[in-house]
């Protein structure tokens, strides 16, 4: 219900009235919009007026950025109108313009260790690169194994160099020896004479002459040694051996 003004004595009385209250006229407010109704409608419009349309610059102001498609090749690319200037939004992490990370690559493939002789109170150190590839031999050496080339400068036995296996049987005569094939990079294979250790261990050998050894390892990046197996024959184990780091 809506109030309106008596058009008879002009006092204040209810649209849906049919006799004023106050002087008894029929029908004393007409239809139509009141004054406090359109005294809001007029609010409304002054709003209108000055939040939605035009501003003299031309340009419509916007509480929050809007983003429309960019003329691009890429359909992940997009544009924001802010203020009438407008602004790349970022590429999407699938973009073909993106580039992955390289892998690390290891310089070397040698492993140091520096440790104190219990004896002597010297330090020792060694350095070992282990085969490329795996070896797999009859039982009871089955179950793979892994071959190492170990360089070895010790305090009381001097300097060494050894190939050792993991698992595996070196078919070498502790009485007389016997020797091993050694291929550097590209270049013919050389015998080199072998031992195996002073505790008749069949898993390593001793391989001379150490000193001509040593420096022909540095100058390769590629050492293949070949040597026989008990029950399996001659194997070829390959060692990356480029950037030695080993003292004179």
């Amino acid at each position: 219900m809506s109030m309106g003004n008596c058009r008879e004595c002009g006092k204040e009385t209810s649209s849906e009235a049919t006799n004023c209250p106050h002087c008894g006229a029929r029908k004393p407010v007409k239809n139509g919009i009141s004054p406090t109704t359109a005294a809001g409608i007029s609010i409304v419009a002054l709003f209108i007026i000055f939040n939605i349309l035009p501003t003299p610059s031309g340009n419509v102001q916007s509480p929050t950025p809007t983003f429309t498609a960019a003329h691009t090749t890429s359909p992940q690319t997009a544009t924001a109108v802010t203020d009438g200037k407008t602004a790349s939004a970022p590429h999407d992490a699938k973009s073909p313009t993106a580039t992955p990370p390289e892998p690390f690559k290891r310089l070397s493939q040698w492993d140091y260790q520096t440790y104190q002789d219990e004896m002597s109170g010297k330090l020792a150190q060694t350095a070992a690169v282990t085969a490329n590839e795996r070896l797999s031999f009859r039982f009871p050496y089955n179950g793979g194994s892994f071959a190492t080339l170990l360089l070895r400068k010790h305090p009381r036995t001097g300097t060494d160099v050894i190939l050792m296996v993991d698992k595996g049987h070196f078919l070498c005569n502790s009485y007389d020896g016997c020797s091993v094939s050694i291929k550097f990079d590209d270049g013919k294979p050389v015998r080199y004479s072998a031992n195996p250790p002073a505790d008749h261990s069949r898993d390593a050998l001793f391989l001379k002459p150490k000193a001509t050894l040593i420096s022909a390892i540095k100058r390769a990046g590629t050492v293949r040694i070949e040597a026989q197996f008990y029950q399996d024959g001659n194997r070829v184990m390959t060692f990356q051996t480029e950037h030695l780091d080993w003292p004179k």
